[in-house]
């Protein structure tokens, strides 16, 4: 369980990561990423840990002080289940709701039975003390790194608003929702270019 809480952890630092710097691609992703009709270029690459690789994409000219939306792709070396990651994650969640009104989630399995979606709502605060809303959809799916060594991949796409924005974004959200993660269940793992 140790290796699913790390690939695991939530996106919504809510702290500010500062701007986005040059990166360099360690999950054999080429180029951008395509999704929904945004061009998504990496930003940053980490390895937090040994075995665990964790890389986040923003439009081009955006900063993750105040981004609005973000693609993550992230792979754990190790013999994890989709299903005992999304046991972890939603055992997060719950206990977030006890402090987060906004904790809000849905499990779906994927059509092609490759993997599981963990679509959620959360909410946060900057360092400012501006409201943040937070929606994001995580794929879960076992496969092998570009390594060969086999693991856990996270694909995933993360939706923000601040303050006033929030209402907004929430009604967007009821209509765009279920065709974003129609998307994210059909995208390659690990997502490959639109070039």
């Amino acid at each position: 369980m140790r290796f699913s809480l790390r690939l695991a952890a939530l996106t919504i630092s809510l702290f500010l990561l500062g701007p986005a710097s040059a990166a360099e691609d360690r999950l054999g992703v080429p180029c951008a990423i395509e999704f929904a009709d945004t061009s998504y270029i990496l930003a940053s690459a980490d390895e937090p840990q040994p075995g665990y690789v964790k890389q986040e994409y923003l439009p081009k000219g955006v900063t993750f002080d105040r981004y609005e939306t973000m693609m993550l792709v992230e792979f754990m070396e190790g013999e994890l289940k989709p299903a005992d990651v999304v046991r972890a994650q939603t055992q997060m969640l719950d206990e977030r709701r006890a402090m987060d009104p906004f904790v809000n989630y849905e499990i779906l399995l994927t059509n092609e039975g490759d993997g599981i979606i963990l679509d959620f709502l959360m909410s946060g605060e900057t360092e400012e003390g501006t409201r943040i809303a937070e929606w994001n959809a995580y794929r879960y799916v076992s496969g092998k790194n570009p390594q060969g060594k086999l693991g856990g991949w996270l694909i995933g796409v993360s939706r923000r608003a601040y303050g006033d924005e929030i209402a907004p974004f929430l009604e967007r959200l009821r209509t765009e929702r279920g065709a974003n993660v129609a998307t994210l269940g059909a995208i390659s793992v690990p997502p490959m270019s639109a070039d």
